[in-house]
């Protein structure tokens, strides 16, 4: 099976802040064309970066409010009712982040002030308003105490989008820590001493990583959020140098940014997302199923999907069935096939309603044998 190449991107190792602006150019503009038709007025529309860059760029160097300022110049209603909140646990480094805001084209286009979030009264308004407007969330929350605060508080508010990046040291100093803070152990709930217990049995330092990281997946998915969980190894090393958490409601917001993260991913012998960067040779497995996702357990699925998909088209079954899951639109075409070819399913003409032996994303499904699940 041929497979598609993975963006380069993380050919080479990256800081955090090289992947926030390489992720925000990509996706900043497509977050707030999802949300704008949906703003309420006055609250608008926030963004909010609770790990500014934590050095000054040189000269020429790309950063987030470049991207920012790239949306603001083509959308008018969007620089009328777009909020900027700006925080980092070193008032030093936000106040230089600061400075470097006031020459960019982006402040001068912004019709709000932005606002710093220094003191603890600002701090505090700022979290009591939380539910008031579509918000997209930038953080590490394991280097930053507030960020931290933050998702906890906004994670059963649905209107905020979270995009968090985080190393793999932080995260496992914070998850190990003998003292963890209330706003850590109010998140993570009884999965905090899951993790504590494992961190101790354990040996393998990337199950350890991995582990950790999937819990707090978990704890997004739990809250009602679709989930995306990327995890970048360095190159030339199977070892976690960065993670990636997206979670949002919204459909949408969801898809788009999956599209966004699967070029980066390898792909498992079978065509489905690892959503690994720099994998490496995938490993054999003897039994198909021991991957969460694999084409095996997708064409189990929708085999015992037919009440839910009769009649639908391929495409219309992608978009109900992809979410929170690593697969693609092209897995689900390799599926139906498999079913056809099993003699589960016929496949439609959509016009003609004709039986036809290739799927294609408008041909309709339908179950020869309907069974519940």
């Amino acid at each position: 099976m041929s497979l598609p190449e993975p963006n380069s991107f993380f050919k080479q190792k990256r800081s955090f802040s090289d992947v926030k602006q390489h992720l925000l150019s990509a996706y900043l503009e497509t977050w707030f064309t999802t949300y704008l038709a949906e703003a309420p007025e006055p609250q608008g529309i926030r963004y909010i970066d609770l790990q500014t860059d934590d050095a000054t760029d040189a000269l020429n160097t790309p950063t987030a409010f470049d991207a920012l300022a790239q949306c603001l110049a083509k959308k008018e209603k969007l620089r009328e009712i777009l909020s900027l909140h700006l925080h980092h646990p070193d008032q030093a480094v936000l106040q230089k982040q600061l400075e470097l805001l006031q020459t960019s084209p982006a402040f001068r286009l912004l019709h709000a002030v932005p606002a710093a979030l220094v003191e603890e009264e600002s701090r505090q308004e700022f979290l009591n308003a939380l539910p008031d407007a579509p918000a997209l969330l930038v953080m590490d929350p394991f280097r930053n105490p507030f960020a931290l605060e933050t998702l906890q508080q906004a994670l059963p508010q649905a209107a905020a989008d979270i995009l968090m990046l985080f190393s793999p040291e932080s995260m496992h100093k914070a998850l190990s820590a003998r003292k963890s803070s209330p706003a850590l152990a109010a998140l993570l709930g009884t999965r905090l001493q899951k993790i504590q217990d494992l961190l101790k049995k354990e040996k393998s330092k990337a199950r350890k990583q991995e582990f950790m990281a999937e819990q707090l997946r978990q704890v997004m998915q739990h809250a009602g959020r679709f989930t995306l969980l990327l995890q970048v190894n360095l190159p030339d090393a199977s070892q976690a140098d960065h993670f990636i958490l997206f979670a949002t409601r919204h459909k949408q917001a969801y898809k788009s940014f999956k599209a966004i993260l699967q070029e980066y991913s390898d792909y498992q012998p079978d065509g489905v997302l690892s959503f690994k960067a720099n994998q490496g040779s995938p490993q054999l497995v003897l039994f198909q199923d021991q991957h969460l996702y694999s084409l095996h357990n997708l064409v189990a699925s929708l085999a015992q999907a037919g009440a839910q998909f009769k009649y639908k088209s391929v495409e219309k079954i992608y978009e109900e069935h992809h979410l929170g899951t690593n697969y693609t639109k092209e897995n689900y075409l390799a599926a139906f096939e498999e079913l056809r070819r099993a003699d589960k399913v016929e496949l439609l003409n959509p016009k003609t309603l004709q039986a036809i032996r290739k799927p294609t994303y408008a041909s309709v499904v339908k179950y020869k044998l309907i069974a519940s699940g």
